[in-house]
């Protein structure tokens, strides 16, 4: 089994944001997986293609959703990856 990747991609500052980190957090409890955090300011051209978007977060290289992403959402595309 490989470890599957979360990349939430967000700013300081956003309430929505840290609701998703949450719900990350909240995922973790039921299903393994790693997470590598990006921040929209650390490039020009993330903050260009996000900066009215956040948070976004993408399993495996895959957009999952923007906005708002409840943990159950992101356990689903997790465990759907694992079965590819």
């Amino acid at each position: 089994l490989s470890l599957h990747d979360a990349l939430p991609i967000s700013s300081d500052g956003c309430h929505l944001c840290d609701k998703a980190l949450e719900n990350i957090r909240l995922a973790q409890a039921s299903v393994e997986f790693q997470v590598e955090l990006i921040d929209i300011r650390d490039e020009y051209d993330t903050y260009e293609k996000y900066k009215n978007d956040i948070p976004v977060i993408e399993v495996d290289g895959k957009e999952i959703g923007r906005h708002r992403i409840p943990a159950e959402l992101i356990v689903q595309k997790i465990n759907e990856s694992c079965h590819k």
